[in-house]
């Protein structure tokens, strides 16, 4: 109570300074039929062309002078809410938010363009989930990671994986958040599949590079995933299948004041291989990914909610092969062998939201997100003879870890600002790849029953923990007619047992409004990274090693400065153009020659630290009403890396660089039973080394040639090719049948229509340039009963 009191009486004296008024409008903003927040809605008011956007908690608070007063309130596909009333005291007002499921009859208008063309928000774009769920996809698993790839400035690192270059920047700089919580590790079926459920997601943003103050610990993006919530109402559910798996969700209340949401999915390739080994006599493997979100909101009073969120996913591949007769020493053995890759994400939060006043409201957050690793080899060599049996087991083990709480606030002071500020604490715990060889014996005649381990190693580089605390001022300051500035400072300190070290990174973005239809924009970042990806593809696999940043390998910094402009053609279509500059200190990349399982123990002797930079520019059409909607998007960029002891030092361009991409997405409600999605990509190839000449062995050993010691490859610059390009049709075709108790729903796509054989790989075997592709055309088909 006395903090309570304290705060009020601390924001009433910035209040009273800043001529602030006392009068205040506050509420939630939520759908009319599910009772779940909508985030990030608009509520403006014309007479004053001002207005605030909601938190990602659906709460707004607007302060304005006594007297009459007209609200406009909008959200994505729902209708616009209208409300003229006479201002005398503090109000609550939540305002509830139909689509066009409910009001058919009504014209449904996307969100507001004022309060669009007025954000100060560089970079930034949001689906909903219609968007992802509309657009054609792989196998017909659809996906928000494959969706925002579609959007320009967003790049895949090779074609079907869920790996993200966002502005020339590296995979591993992606700030991906479930519900606030970092995620490490988002591919399924080594990068085909990302780790978010569609039926499980209410809403995602993504920031390309200039993000506010409130975010940080990386250098080019942030994506926001937020989990549904749960309907208020009524249990509701949906289960459905494809070729890839199958999945579930099931969301309703437990009581007047807790409502729930659950969804799962798994595959089904696993089960098909089973019969496949009884067939075939042969022990192949198998595969399989799942996951599982879990969600909990509890309200306990118009002023106090909780929320507590969970994610699970695991992938494992596995195999074990039938015994093998052999000899040793002229002793006959059973040879079994069997290996296996297990990794997965694990998260959750507890989230607890509190209206201190009108005014000011504020989120507490719990964190734990934990991301590992394990793979294991295993032989037995079972003596079926005079021969001692014996084995021996490696296991190779990483992760890393986070546990932390933050506090952030929202405080609107009046409709000209809107100050955000908080801070936090969060342990970065780092397993950066362990390994381990044991070595058994059996105790002679028990069959392998009783075991011996008579020798157990470790190796690896020591599990290391690094401290990141961090405090951040932002303020949205509307300060003329024509002008909005966010003006933000962040503030982070970290510490471990190597390094030691504070970071002060400013942040400013303007717009200028130079008519109702038209603005203008720029932005400037500093940005730190306080940890590293070492990897040796652009797949991003499970293998990759998260490290933290020491004395010889320092933390990475960015700057980005960014301007553009944005322009509404009509009510329904908005034109974007924006470019931007950005440079990159303290990039890692492995030595030439060198990877993840060298003969060197210490990762540090592996890698290189060197220079980026990306620049370029990007437009975007985009198209969010009607029963067509869509988008166009172009980029024209570069990407390029320098390092001192690669490529003979001299600049080159980076694996992510891509001159020219272009993209197209289309959507199309044909009835109320059909409708259809549509997408094409055509990007420049990505840069590639290829030799420039081979030498056979047998130029250096003569007749040694054929005892298999293969070719030698000479290069004369890093990256000096560069693969054909791209490009690829996707389309879908849905339907939608009701039920006396739910809605059928079959969705029909085709990967890839006209079958383009996309180069993925190169090489050079016999003076003679080889390519390889991966994905011709495919159909597929999907399964989803609602209810």
């Amino acid at each position: 109570m006395k903090k309570t009191i304290l705060l009020q009486i601390l924001f009433l004296g910035i209040s009273i300074l800043c001529g602030a008024q006392t009068i205040t409008i506050s509420g939630f903003v939520e759908d009319g039929e599910t009772g779940e927040r909508l985030l990030n809605a608009s509520v403006y008011l014309p007479e004053i062309k001002k207005g605030v956007v909601a938190n990602n908690y659906g709460y707004y608070s607007i302060t304005q002078k006594q007297g009459k007063v007209k609200l406009i309130v909008s959200y994505v596909g729902y209708q616009d809410q209208e409300l003229e009333f006479l201002l005398s005291q503090d109000t609550v007002l939540n305002f509830k938010m139909y689509t066009a499921n409910e009001l058919e009859e009504v014209v449904v208008k996307s969100r507001s363009l004022q309060e669009e063309l007025n954000s100060t928000q560089m970079g930034r774009m949001e689906l909903n989930l219609s968007e992802i769920q509309n657009t054609p996809a792989l196998f017909g698993e659809k996906d928000v990671i494959k969706t925002f790839q579609l959007m320009p400035g967003v790049k895949n690192t090779r074609e079907g994986f869920s790996g993200m270059s966002v502005r020339g920047g590296n995979p591993d700089q992606n700030l991906i958040l479930l519900d606030g919580v970092p995620v490490y590790n988002v591919s399924h079926l080594l990068g085909l599949v990302s780790v978010f459920n569609d039926n499980a997601i209410q809403s995602a943003n993504i920031i390309k590079g200039s993000f506010p103050a409130r975010y940080g610990g990386r250098l080019s993006s942030v994506m926001e995933i937020n989990l549904r919530e749960g309907n208020t109402e009524k249990l509701k559910g949906e289960a459905g299948i494809s070729l890839v798996a199958g999945e579930f969700a099931l969301d309703g209340p437990l009581d007047s004041k807790t409502t729930f949401c659950i969804s799962g999915r798994r595959t089904l390739l696993d089960f098909f291989a089973v019969p496949y080994q009884w067939i075939s006599g042969d022990d192949v493997g198998a595969y399989y990914f799942g996951d599982f979100n879990a969600k909990i909101n509890r309200k306990f009073s118009d002023k106090s909610r909780l929320y507590l969120s969970f994610y699970y996913g695991k992938d494992k591949e596995y195999s074990k092969s039938e015994p093998q007769d052999i000899e040793i020493n002229n002793n006959p053995y059973k040879l079994k062998t069997s290996y296996g890759y297990d990794w997965g994400n694990y998260t959750g939060s507890l989230r607890w939201n509190y209206i201190f006043s009108p005014k000011l409201f504020s989120n507490t957050t719990l964190i734990l997100s934990d991301f590992y690793l394990g793979n294991y080899g295993e032989r037995e060599f079972k003596s079926t003879g005079a021969g001692d049996s014996f084995g021996d087991e490696l296991e190779y083990r990483s992760g890393i870890r986070d546990v932390g709480i933050k506090t952030d606030l929202d405080y609107y002071l009046n409709p000209a600002h809107r100050i955000r500020f908080g801070m936090g604490i969060t342990r970065h715990y780092f397993s950066p790849g362990i390994t381990s060889l044991v070595d058994r014996e059996y105790a002679a005649g028990t069959g392998g029953s009783q075991q011996t381990a008579i020798a157990d190693t470790t190796v690896g580089p020591p599990e290391t923990a690094l401290y990141e605390t961090t405090a951040y001022l932002e303020d949205d300051w509307q300060v003329f007619s024509f002008l909005k500035l966010n003006l933000g400072v962040r503030m982070t300190h970290i510490s471990s047992n190597q390094i030691t070290e504070t970071f002060i990174s400013p942040r400013l973005a303007m717009n200028i409004r130079l008519m109702d239809s038209w603005s203008l924009k720029a932005s400037y970042s500093e940005n730190s990274q306080f940890f590293h990806l070492l990897s040796s593809s652009l797949m991003e696999l499970p293998t990759d090693l998260w490290i933290p940043a020491t004395e010889n390998l320092p933390v990475e910094t960015a700057k980005q400065w960014a301007a553009g402009t944005s322009f509404a053609l009509n009510k329904e279509i908005t034109l974007s153009l924006e470019t931007y500059f950005k440079e990159m200190n303290n990039l890692l990349e492995y030595q030439e020659g060198s990877s993840l399982y060298g003969a060197k123990r210490d990762w540090e002797d592996k890698v290189e630290t060197g220079k980026g930079w990306a620049y370029g520019g990007e437009l975007f059409l985009q198209k969010k009403e009607g029963k067509t909607t869509g988008w166009m998007g172009y980029t024209l960029s570069w990407a390029k890396r320098k390092f001192d002891n690669i490529n003979n030092g001299n600049t080159y361009y980076s694996n992510y660089d891509r001159r020219h991409e272009f993209s197209v997405v289309l959507n199309q409600k044909f009835s109320k039973k059909w409708d259809a999605g549509l997408n094409w990509v055509y990007y420049t190839g990505n840069p590639y080394s290829l030799p420039t000449y081979q030498v056979g062995s047998a130029d250096f050993f003569g007749d040694r040639y054929n005892s298999g010691l293969g070719n030698y490859e000479f290069y004369d610059n890093k990256n000096n090719y560069r693969i054909p390009a791209y490009h690829r049709l996707d389309m879908a075709l849905n339907y939608h049948k009701k039920a006396k108790k739910g809605i059928h729903h079959w969705s029909f796509s085709i990967y890839n229509v006209y079958s383009r054989k996309n180069i993925i790989n190169m090489g050079y075997l016999y003076q003679t340039i080889y390519e390889a592709s991966l994905y011709p055309i495919i159909p597929s088909i999907g399964y989803k009963y609602q209810f």
